[in-house]
């Protein structure tokens, strides 16, 4: 993953005041504390355009260009902007160049964003003749873009005739995108609450686009924004990696820019807010949770302060650490005062400093909590934030946390340069100097000194300045109350809108409109002009990750595999336990995320649980429980990793393993107010999984009847196990008893792995300890493979025998979600193709073949969705569709349905079995972080041997191998059927009732 990097090696060319094919070298920047990165900073001569090559030894070479956009309205048009220049520009005039490049590359990361002031698109790749095709695409993308009318309607927004219902309808992808988006309360209050706190600002706007008024934008305009703000003066490039940049620099001098002259109208840094002279106070609903009734699910509040200006890097990193310390774990003392003390169960969206806009706020406030109750919690607030100002903060919390900024430039990162150009844009386009951003070490030898010299108030003093009641006139409080009637009055506003344009509509036109768009859509492009990676640029052999080292120990009849890797000095720790759940009631088995969750949670015997959140910030990267599910069995996974520099007895790694058994043996298993606390803010959190995660809930409730690993997977992480948790309500004591059981369970494992061999326990460290394996594993076995013995009784207190079966799945289920203008919807089927097998290789083939030239057309293009996708799981041979944020997932069921007979009549190309083959071998040779190699062979037992089979078999597969699995799939479906389920509106689920299937409301009066 790293290895030596360019830059370094040319660096007599890129020194300060050279000019490199139009561009002068502003500024060059070693910073060590980021693996050795070097910062060079440059601007081009002529047009203005800002460049920034971060050097780094890493393989994972990244390139994004990003343009100020700001708005003054909702209507979404930077956001639906960004879906148009993707689909085809001057030198590649195709429908949809970027999705067809995801499949034409090996690249290891393809998106593009829009924030509230800028439009970001980034690649990554490992390959540099990819490198340069993906440039290619992007760069003639965002400055040559075609902009067709047709694609702005089938992206953005169209008005359709439904001869079903013989009415007009409302289509886009953005559209329906952005109705999904707005069902969500905390994204309602977020946007509210930054509109209020930021007038006058771009940031008061909505850039995604508020889909009752992205109907308002025009195509005219859509081009008149491109053609102002997609611009080399407006542009920001960053490249990260190993490739060096003079290519870069001239190909956009000699093939890009030579087609612009200098603007200077360009937008400057988004405008600071003017500060209040007095605070706000305000009021607003929001959609309702579905899953409790209005009178249980409180209301959301937050008091926004305002900041520092953006500018102020040194203040605006300090300000992060002060919300950190106020907010961030259960040694905080706003978790304290707010939290633990049961005035409410969670805090409210945006708690916390948020740095993102050019006027930077920090939040505090709650979700759930009681109206009653809201001057209470102000009162709370205000003096919390008084002490804090006062005594100052807990010095062990300020070294806890600089233990942990310190862990995270050590941990390596697959996407680092990714995130390294995501975390400093938002900085940079308000003006700031984007390597200040780098600089970490300079920041944590700040707090440092802050922790050694008290008197200094760093962090106290930002308190004051901001935060303190009646200093800081720049304030916004907002109340959020849920509203039943939220989504229908959505809906109105949006029908309203419907008739309006229907009424000024020609249905002829319409019609005519519509026909022309659904035959171009139906059309088979000719991509060719498109660059294409060749199957002989593709590496014919996997990276090895087997462990290298392995011996038996004596402490525990199993062994230790040992995998030296360059983890920078941090160790890593996993042991596995298996456990047998073929007996296990479901009503238990639904209490496993519980428990893996709750126990590291519930403090020790020695520790509370703020005691023992600190002291594992101190001394640990991460210690956890965690569960596995498999094929045919489920394990507990326990894990730990630490920083051991020099000596392997360092007294950190020694804490961390002392700490893991401290939880397993000593928990608090009478600790009610913690867990009472903890399911208040599960309850809180869960309804939102629904909206974020719909598809993948729908596809696990579909699947939950193919297997037992099937039915697990849905019963501790599906609807089914979030309805079961939401009814937990105020029953700490029946949990804590789970959780003895649980530990019963987990005991257990431990003393049937003594009676029988396993490769329960892996390590992974840095070659730079200079010590060998055997001494590495002398050291650090001991420490990790000790049984444990809890001191607490492992007897469940049960009042009642658990019933075995709670959960009856349904082939066709329909999950109404009142507050849902969309719909999810997932359709999956067993198979009996095994891992180890050709057809195994060509499932994923044919799934890919689908997504593309099927769903992605018919659902995506056509039918309005936000997305949609083809799946087959290679690990227990589940092959699925979905659709996400879909305007009609009944449709698209049908469609699933009728996938493979599509298939069967496709004629399969060269072209398409190479895009194919192209997008697996992505995720075979997308770069593993060293602490993670070697995982599959660990965890699933997948050998390294066994993935240089699959990748041969890939390369040698053909289009009758494909037809052939699409022949066994299709007498799978024709035998068994397809489980299939949405979740979406009360409108969905009558029509679904028509055809026959089962109707359950997620309502707080439903059952399960």
């Amino acid at each position: 993953m790293f290895r030596v990097s360019k830059v370094l090696c040319e660096s007599r060319k890129f020194s300060v005041g050279n000019v490199v094919h139009g561009w002068r070298v502003v500024s060059i920047d070693n910073i060590p504390e980021l693996h050795g990165l070097n910062a060079v900073q440059l601007v081009h001569e002529r047009l203005g355009s800002l460049f920034l090559h971060l050097d780094a030894p890493d393989t994972n070479n990244v390139f994004s260009v990003t343009f100020r956009t700001p708005v003054s309205s909702n209507n979404g048009i930077p956001h639906i902007l960004e879906h148009t220049t993707l689909c085809g520009s001057k030198k590649y005039p195709v429908r949809d160049p970027f999705f067809n490049m995801i499949k034409r590359s090996l690249n290891t990361y393809m998106n593009a964003w829009t924030a509230g002031s800028y439009t970001m698109y980034p690649f990554s790749t490992q390959n540099a003749k990819d490198f340069e095709n993906l440039l290619s695409v992007y760069t003639d993308a965002v400055f040559f873009p075609n902009l067709e009318k047709q694609d702005f309607l089938q992206e953005g927004h169209r008005l359709e005739w439904d001869k079903s219902t013989n009415s007009f309808v409302l289509k886009g992808v953005v559209f329906n995108e952005m109705k999904g988006v707005m069902n969500d309360p905390s994204t309602l209050f977020a946007l509210r609450m930054m509109t209020e706190m930021l007038p006058n600002t771009p940031y008061a706007n909505y850039s995604g686009g508020d889909p009752l008024e992205i109907p308002s934008l025009t195509h005219e305009e859509l081009v008149a924004f491109q053609q102002k703000h997609y611009h080399p003066s407006n542009a920001r490039f960053v490249t990260y990696g190993s490739f060096g940049p003079e290519k870069t620099l001239q190909f956009l001098n000699d093939k890009i820019f030579p087609s612009f002259e200098k603007r200077l109208d360009v937008p400057s840094a988004p405008n600071a807010v003017t500060t209040f002279a007095r605070p706000k106070i305000l009021e607003m609903t929001g959609p309702a949770d579905p899953l409790r009734s209005v009178s249980e699910q409180g209301v959301r509040w937050a008091r926004s302060y305002l900041c520092c200006d953006a500018q102020d890097v040194d203040q605006s990193s300090a300000l992060q650490v002060v919300s950190s310390l106020l907010l961030d774990g259960p040694s905080s003392p706003m978790f304290k005062a707010l939290i633990k003390s049961g005035l409410a169960p969670d805090f409210a969206p945006m708690t916390g400093y948020d740095y993102h806009t050019r006027s930077t706020m920090l939040t505090l406030g709650v979700s759930g909590a009681q109206e009653s109750e809201l001057g209470m919690i102000k009162g709370v607030i205000d003096h919390t934030l008084i002490e804090s100002a006062d005594k100052g903060f807990d010095p062990q919390r300020v070294r806890a946390l600089i233990h942990k900024l310190q862990l995270s430039l050590r941990k390596t990162q697959a996407n680092f340069g990714l995130n390294l150009a995501s975390r400093i844009m938002p900085f940079w386009v308000h003006d700031c100097n984007p390597v200040d951003l780098l600089r970490v070490n300079r920041f944590t030898e700040q707090l440092q000194k802050a922790v050694d010299h008290p008197r200094s108030r760093l962090l106290e003093s930002l308190v004051e300045q901001y935060l303190l009641p009646n200093v800081n006139p720049h304030t916004v409080e907002l109340l959020m109350r849920p509203d039943e009637t939220f989504a229908s009055k959505q809906t109105e506003k949006e029908e309203r809108i419907l008739r309006e344009k229907a009424t000024a509509a020609d249905r002829n036109e319409v019609v005519r409109v519509q026909e022309e768009l659904e035959s171009r859509q139906q059309q088979k492009q000719d991509i060719s002009c498109l660059p294409c990676i060749s199957l002989e640029d593709v590496s014919p052999t996997v990276e090895f990750h087997t462990m290298q080292f392995s011996f038996p120990t004596r402490q525990l009849n199993s062994t230790v595999v040992f995998n030296d890797q360059p983890t920078n000095g941090i160790v890593y720790f996993s042991r596995i336990l298996p456990v047998d759940l073929r007996c296990v009631p479901q009503s238990k088995i639904m209490m496993l995320n519980l428990f893996v969750s709750f126990l590291p949670r519930l403090g020790t015997q020695s520790f509370a649980e703020d005691e023992l959140s600190v002291a594992l910030d101190s001394a640990a990267d991460s210690v956890s429980v965690g569960s596995l599910i498999t094929n045919d069995e489920t394990a507990f996974v326990l894990g730990a990793s630490a920083l051991a520099d020099g000596s392997f007895f360092d007294s950190k790694w020694r804490k961390t393993s002392e700490l893991l058994y401290e939880i397993l043996e000593s928990p608090r298993l009478d600790n009610v107010d913690r867990v009472s606390q903890m399911l208040r803010t599960m309850m809180q959190q869960l309804p939102s999984e629904i909206s974020d995660s719909g598809s993948s809930l729908a596809m696990r409730y579909a699947a939950a009847g193919l297997s037992q690993e099937h039915e697990i997977m849905e019963l501790t992480s599906g609807i089914s196990y979030i309805r079961n948790a939401m009814r937990l309500g105020d029953d700490p004591t029946y949990v804590l008893s789970m959780i003895r059981d649980w530990l019963g369970s987990l005991y257990n494992a431990q003393m049937e792995a003594l009676r029988g061999p396993a490769n329960s326990i892996a390590v992974g460290t840095a070659r730079s300890l200079y010590i060998g394996p055997t001494e590495l594993l002398k050291q650090c076995a001991p420490a990790f493979s000790r049984p444990f013995s809890p001191s607490v009784s492992l007897r469940p207190d049960l009042n009642q025998e658990l019933p075995s079966q709670v959960v009856e799945f349904k082939n066709h289920a329909y999950f109404v979600t009142p507050a849902s203008q969309v719909e999810y919807a997932a359709g999956v089927m067993k198979t009996d193709i095994a891992y180890e097998s050709l057809d195994s290789v060509a499932s994923q083939v044919l799934v890919r073949i689908l997504s593309s030239q099927y769903l992605h057309r018919l659902v995506r293009e056509q039918g309005g969705a936000y997305g949609s996708s083809a799946s087959f799981n290679v690990l227990n041979g589940s092959f699925g569709m979905s659709s996400f944020r879909d305007p009609n997932g009944l449709r698209s069921i049908s469609l699933f349905q009728g996938g493979l007979a599509w298939l069967k009549q496709y004629n399969v190309t060269e072209q398409d079995l190479t895009e194919a083959k192209l997008e697996m071998f992505q995720g075979m040779d997308a770069p593993t972080v060293p602490q993670s190699r070697g995982s599959l062979a660990f965890l699933r037992g997948i050998s390294d041997e066994q993935r240089q089979r699959r990748k041969q078999w890939i390369r040698s597969l053909v289009a009758e191998d494909v037809y052939r699995v699409a022949d066994r799939l299709e007498g799978h479906l024709k035998k068994h059927g397809m489980r299939v389920c949405i979740f979406g509106s009360a409108e969905g689920a009558k029509k679904a009732e028509r055809e026959g299937w089962t109707v359950e409301d997620l309502s707080m009066n439903s059952e399960v």
